[in-house]
């Protein structure tokens, strides 16, 4: 796939700094079929996403309508 034909939620994962532990869920949840036996793979992704992501903008924010 390339870059430009990206899909927003394969951009996001991409984005995020945590693919291989949204993957490993995803992987566990499969195999499982229960979201109780994936608690150590959700926490390992609960870790990575609340770690500071510098190279990331925050979106901007909206700005009020001047009338």
């Amino acid at each position: 796939m390339a870059d430009d034909d990206e899909d927003n939620y394969n951009r996001a994962l991409n984005h995020s700094g945590c693919k291989t532990e949204h993957l490993a869920l995803l992987d566990c949840f499969y195999e499982h079929k229960d979201w109780r036996k994936c608690k150590e793979v959700q926490d390992a992704l609960k870790a990575c996403m609340a770690r500071p992501r510098p190279h990331i903008a925050p979106p901007p924010r909206a700005q009020p309508e001047k009338k």
